[in-house]
C-alpha cells in the first residue's frame, strides 16, 4: 500500500488542480522531500488572495534561532534633552465659607377694622454658608532636567 501513496496523492493533486485553475490559478510540484516523494499543489483565486496550500511538506518561513526564543535587542541610551513639560495633576481644593444676605420677612396682617397691614417678620441678616472641599485635575508646567534614559 504504501507504493502507491505518491500515486494518490498525485491523483488527488491532479483532481485539485483542474477547479483551482480554473478559480485563479493552480501550480503542482512532484519531487523528493526528505527522502521521500513529495506532491504539493497550490491553488489560488483572483477573487480571493489567498493561496491555499496542498500537500505534506509545505513550505514555511525559516526564522532565525533569536526570533524562536524570543531574544530582544540590547538596550541602547538615548540623551533626552530638557524641556517644559505639562503634567496633569490632582489638587485637593480646601472648602470655602462666605455669607450670604437673607432679606428681611414681611406679612399682611389686618387690623381690627380689616385693613391690611406689613408687620416685619424676620429681620434681614447675613448667614454663613459652607461648601465642601473637592479634588480638581489642574494642568502645571515642570521643568524636566536633561538626562540619558535607557531604551
Amino acid at each position: 500500500m504504501k507504493r502507491f501513496a505518491p500515486l494518490a496523492s498525485l491523483i488527488l493533486a491532479l483532481g485539485f488542480l483542474a477547479p483551482a485553475a480554473e478559480a485563479g490559478g493552480a501550480s503542482l510540484q512532484i519531487g523528493l522531500g526528505h527522502g521521500r516523494p513529495r506532491v504539493e499543489l497550490q491553488a489560488w483565486s483572483s477573487n480571493m488572495g489567498r493561496q491555499h496550500s496542498y500537500g505534506r511538506d509545505r513550505y514555511r518561513p525559516v526564522r532565525s534561532c533569536r526570533q524562536e526564543r524570543g531574544y530582544q535587542r540590547a538596550p541602547q541610551r538615548v540623551w533626552v534633552p530638557g524641556g517644559w513639560e505639562v503634567v496633569q495633576r490632582r489638587v485637593w481644593v480646601p472648602g470655602s465659607s462666605h455669607q450670604v444676605w437673607v432679606p428681611a420677612t414681611y406679612e399682611t396682617r389686618y387690623d381690627a377694622w380689616g385693613r391690611p397691614f406689613r408687620s416685619l417678620v424676620a429681620v434681614g441678616h447675613y448667614e454663613t454658608v459652607c461648601s465642601p472641599g473637592r479634588w480638581e485635575l489642574r494642568n502645571e508646567q515642570v521643568w524636566r532636567e536633561p538626562h540619558w534614559e535607557t531604551r
